[in-house]
């Protein structure tokens, strides 16, 4: 058992951004040709667009949650160039499946049940579910230095 609170109750503190993207780092390594692979997680954008798209016309009826802005960063995606590169993922990286103490160090990534090979891309976008500052999230970019397609891919600017 491992002690800690999920990150989406407890933020974990802005000291812990480089060890987390040193963790992304360590991770993030060249994955063997055997390396199980995932159909859904750490593949490329277009074979995810049709149900992604269904989902976001779905909400852009109901909601007023996907606007232009969202739907112009999801198509710059879609345009980047694909990752070439087969690398270790965690697979289901996101605030429920990273612990923290008390004082916001982080103490366990769980749940690696989806681990695969694929576009880091996948990993890094639970940097927005997980560091609410602006600051922290762009720090830890910067730490990691993910090329310009992975930026693209993430919706930053590359």
């Amino acid at each position: 058992m491992f002690e800690g609170e999920c990150v989406d109750r407890v933020p974990p503190a802005s000291s812990e951004v480089e060890r987390f993207s040193g963790f992304l780092a360590k991770l993030h390594q060249f994955a063997p040709q055997h390396a199980p692979q995932n159909s859904v997680r750490g593949v490329p954008l277009h074979l995810r667009q049709v149900p992604v798209e269904e989902r976001m016309l779905r909400l852009k009826h109901k909601t007023d949650l996907i606007s232009d802005k969202i739907s112009h960063f999801w198509s710059r995606g879609l345009a980047a160039t694909e990752s070439t590169e087969c690398r270790w993922l965690h697979g289901d990286l996101h605030a429920q499946n990273v612990l923290v103490n008390e004082a916001g160090l982080f103490s366990a990534v769980i749940d690696w049940g989806d681990i695969t090979s694929g576009d880091v891309a996948t990993d890094l976008a639970a940097v927005w579910s997980m560091f609410d500052q602006s600051v922290d999230r762009m720090r830890l970019l910067e730490i990691y230095n993910p090329d310009q397609a992975i930026l693209l891919r993430l919706g930053e600017d590359g």
